[in-house]
């Protein structure tokens, strides 16, 4: 698989206060930015807030090609930019996080293939906080009253 074929790299940010998704896909060349506080405000809000980042984000995102990727058939130069609105987004800069690792994972390089509503909220936050705390990976002492519920849930 080349650089090229590549048709997402996510990048989560935190911009004014509340987090966004920018996602790059190599296929199509294009960056898809999904922001779960302004998706709704109409596109040209939506531009003005991040089109400054997401031409700094581009350029971090070429230098990082041509470090380690140098790569001349992949062409970093006039990517598109595309602002996503999902249902079930609520608007709240507390929830952007949630949103964010929602969309993280459930888009798919062009749609949310599953929708998070402020019903779903309570568990879609336990389940990635199960994912973390049950992880391999994870080597922190849990306190024993989290380590029992796990362990019943796994």
């Amino acid at each position: 698989m080349t650089l090229a074929n590549c048709s997402m790299v996510l990048a989560p940010v935190l911009l004014e206060c509340s987090w966004s998704l920018y996602v790059w896909n190599f296929q199509h060349r294009k960056i898809v930015v999904i922001d779960p506080v302004e998706m709704f405000s109409g596109y040209n809000k939506v531009m003005r807030k991040h089109e400054e980042n997401v031409d700094k984000m581009h350029e971090a995102m070429t230098n990082c090609k041509e470090h380690f990727f140098p790569n001349p058939l992949v062409n970093m130069d006039g990517w598109r930019h595309e602002f996503l609105s999902v249902n079930g987004a609520n608007g709240l800069r507390s929830y952007s996080g949630l949103y964010t690792m929602f969309y993280a994972r459930y888009f798919d390089g062009n749609m949310i293939t599953r929708i998070l509503t402020t019903e779903s909220q309570e568990l879609h936050r336990c389940n990635i906080l199960h994912q973390l705390l049950s992880m391999q990976q994870n080597i922190g002492q849990l306190p024993p009253l989290i380590k029992d519920a796990l362990a019943v849930v796994t």
